[in-house]
């Protein structure tokens, strides 16, 4: 391992050797700004009015969390391109790169129930390539891995994803990345709690 991965690792220890205390919490609504207070009804249910976690962050700047809701809304419900089961393996992959417990929770269940085996579950969470894939899933776990590790993909794996997902399909999943990229930024550096009663279930990576 290189230099900087040591670093990544030990900062990894580092951080999951306690729980951080939130650095951005939820925006009273005396403390609202008129489009704070307009914001949340574009990216949540009639019904709801309460921020999910992930949203208290990016609600401190609103044109962000409007326009982040929209891109998740194609990437993960709307998008025909790539099936839901490979969409969770995808998000998960994105979750145990960056140790972030609040998105591998909520998805976790949500990958067992599209489909994706256990196994390949828990080798996702230990950092390490599962056995027993499908076609369609090694090729999305290679065009993931190999795109967030290396921030490019060689010519075979870039030709083996487009011949399964076509070029819409290959720029879907970037879209669906760099969007959970983006939330797991947002979410590390403000220390998004998890839910109330919910424990960590990722390990720190060790080198």
């Amino acid at each position: 391992m290189n230099r900087i991965g040591r670093i990544d690792s030990l900062l990894l220890i580092s951080f999951s050797a306690r729980r951080a205390e939130a650095r951005l919490l939820p925006v009273s609504a005396e403390k609202m700004t008129v489009a704070q207070k307009k914001a949340p009804a574009e990216v949540t249910a009639p019904a709801g009015g309460e921020l999910s976690g992930w949203l208290v962050a990016l609600s401190r700047s609103p044109q962000v969390m409007v326009r982040t809701k929209s891109l998740g809304d194609y990437v993960v419900r709307e998008k025909k391109t790539i099936s839901h089961q490979l969409t969770e393996i995808a998000i998960l992959i994105v979750a145990r790169q960056w140790t972030r417990q609040y998105l591998w929770n909520s998805h976790r269940p949500a990958a067992i129930r599209a489909g994706v085996d256990e196994n390949t579950v828990a080798a996702i969470a230990l950092g390490k390539r599962p056995g027993g894939m499908s076609e369609d899933q090694n090729a999305i776990y290679d065009f993931s891995t190999e795109l967030l590790n290396t921030h490019q993909v060689a010519d075979g794996t870039w030709t083996r994803a487009v011949a399964r997902f076509g070029e819409e399909g290959v720029m879907d999943t970037e879209g669906l990345l760099g969007y959970y990229v983006l939330l797991s930024m947002a979410m590390n550096t403000s220390h998004t709690p998890l839910p109330a009663g919910a424990q960590p279930q990722l390990a720190a990576l060790l080198p």
